[in-house]
């Protein structure tokens, strides 16, 4: 398969009218109706934009502002513009419905401030009826839905509950598929950020050619790795302790490579997981750490990094685990079009406890065999800063964009 991003490259940007010098800038607005950071869904909207402010030709060809629910003071970007007061987000969190009303709010004013041949690019979270308020206004939708779509994304997490022995505690909804499909229209146009992204919503019947393969990335003016050699081999696994992201199945493959090292656990752990795990997470040479904003420390301790997820779009801490020179041992669905088997690491599927315990020793007991595909991880970062990736996203979105 063609990388996404080599194919890219070759597209060119379509001047609008007559002369590309003279043309105002294409409106584009990006939507997170949430409140904003830097981190998950909201540090793709700023890491986006801060991209296209960044080089002076895509300024010239596009005025892009972010709108979000609230945004922190130290995020101050002048395409930035939060919809409601600190003191309002705080007490929307504590009420039921209060992230609804985070949501309408922010789509209020969108609506308010968009004008006919504008785009926005959508995120999670606006409804079907927000959708259809913003085409009666003649904007184009482009959605970047950064997960897979349902009904594929229930499969996912039946298989990753089967894995981990544990009772499904997620159902398929079909209201969830039914509002899924009613976001959509014809004319819209869906970014898929991997391979698995394309294929659902193909599924759910999305137009081949109304999907733009398009990645992540990292942005190096934000991600400073600090390189701290160990004199064992240190795995990283960094996200959400959940089912959905494999750590019950890596916890029983840990236990059974017997490594020679440390096995480094960050982010938040969820409740059954916890409950379910307890004896597989104390093992001794497992450290649990929570979040930290200080990503650039906890990678550059790391030799390894370790993502066995059953369900991703294309998980943001793969990249940094690019930039950070770390071999990836990686499920087809965190690996995507961005890790590829031998080469940056290995992808092996999700429930194959063996092919996980496996990969984790052949890396732990081969120095040199790490050395290869750190620097081939290296390597391959370079094709994924956010410099480039907007440059190409927006390369590719160019046949859908107003003229």
């Amino acid at each position: 398969m063609t990388h996404p991003d080599r194919a890219l490259q070759s597209t060119p940007m379509t001047p609008r009218g007559s002369s590309a010098a003279a043309a105002a800038p294409l409106r584009v607005h990006t939507v997170y109706p949430y409140p904003c950071g830097l981190s998950g869904i909201a540090g793709i909207v700023i890491e986006f934009c801060d991209a296209v402010d960044r080089a002076p030709e895509l300024r010239r060809r596009f005025e892009c502002t972010a709108w979000v629910a609230y945004a922190n003071r130290q995020l101050s970007r002048h395409y930035l513009r939060g919809t409601s007061r600190k003191w309002l987000v705080r007490l929307a969190s504590r009420l039921p419905g209060g992230e609804a009303w985070l949501r309408r709010q922010t789509m209020r004013r969108i609506g308010q401030h968009v004008r006919p041949g504008d785009v926005c690019i959508l995120y999670p979270g606006p409804t079907a009826p927000d959708l259809a308020a913003l085409r009666a206004k003649g904007v184009t939708l482009v959605h970047d839905p950064v997960n897979t779509a349902y009904p594929a994304n229930f499969v996912a997490f039946r298989r990753a509950y089967a894995a981990a022995g544990m009772p499904l505690s997620i159902r398929e909804d079909a209201v969830a598929i039914a509002d899924e499909r009613a976001r959509l229209s014809s004319q819209d146009v869906v970014i898929a950020c991997s391979p698995h992204v394309q294929q659902s919503y193909e599924a759910l019947g999305v137009s081949s050619d109304r999907i733009v393969r398009s990645s992540y990335g990292f942005s190096p003016h934000t991600f400073h790795p600090v390189r701290r050699a160990a004199s064992k081999p240190t795995f990283l696994f960094a996200g959400t302790g959940s089912v959905r992201k494999g750590l019950p199945v890596l916890l029983k493959a840990w236990s059974r490579a017997g490594v020679d090292g440390r096995l480094v656990v960050l982010g938040q752990i969820d409740a059954e997981v916890a409950a379910h795990c307890a004896e597989h997470m104390r093992q001794s040479n497992i450290e649990f750490r929570d979040y930290t904003d200080d990503l650039g420390s906890v990678f550059g301790e790391a030799d390894v990094f370790v993502l066995p997820s059953f369900e991703e779009g294309s998980p943001l801490v793969g990249y940094l685990a690019l930039a950070a020179g770390l071999p990836c041992v990686m499920s087809p669905a965190a690996a995507g079009w961005v890790v590829r088997d031998g080469s940056e690491g290995f992808v092996v599927e999700p429930d194959d406890v063996e092919s996980i315990a496996r990969s984790l020793r052949r890396l732990a007991d081969d120095p040199a065999l790490r050395g290869r595909m750190a620097a081939a991880a290296a390597a391959r970062s370079v094709d994924y800063t956010w410099s480039r990736v907007t440059q190409q996203r927006l390369a590719a979105l160019a046949p859908f964009l107003p003229r």
